[in-house]
């Protein structure tokens, strides 16, 4: 009942004070930055790497630019920081991951970036060694005594 008393007296704008493109943004970012943590997760403990490590770190740069956007009244400049601390985190992951796993499970490799580009994009790219490596049709040709020799027609 009181808070009906006092709406007149308390000044209401239009409303809408948040901008919907940067809160779209932001929250792209930030379901990025929690599905990468927890694929760090998952891949940290199927590969036998210090999760003690790891998960406090993906997390905590995550936390520090969201904090960051939080404080900062430049969103873009803030938003940027985040995705500096996000993929700083995320590509020194992928770096000691990589040391670590054998050839054919490396990330973020040329040759894993067209997998995925086959599989969510479908996009067709040619494999690292098609363009040099062409393959020149030949054809061998024998000699063979009991033919006749057709070879005279050839010279």
């Amino acid at each position: 009942m009181d808070t009906v008393l006092w709406a007149a007296s308390f000044p209401r704008g239009p409303g809408f004070y948040f901008s919907l493109p940067k809160l779209v943004v932001l929250l792209l970012g930030y379901f990025a930055w929690v599905s990468t943590c927890a694929w760090v997760d998952k891949d940290a403990r199927s590969h036998r790497m210090p999760l003690a490590t790891w998960n406090p770190v993906l997390w905590g740069c995550g936390a520090l630019g969201l904090v960051v956007i939080w404080l900062l009244p430049w969103f873009w400049i803030s938003f940027l920081f985040f995705l500096i601390l996000y993929v700083a985190a995320s590509l020194s992951y992928v770096t000691q991951r990589n040391e670590k796993v054998p050839e054919a499970k490396r990330v973020l490799t040329p040759h894993h970036l067209k997998i995925l580009a086959a599989r969510y994009l479908k996009l067709k790219l040619p494999e690292t060694g098609e363009e040099e490596e062409a393959e020149i049709p030949l054809r061998f040709l024998g000699k063979s005594t009991t033919r006749p020799t057709a070879d005279d027609n050839r010279r």
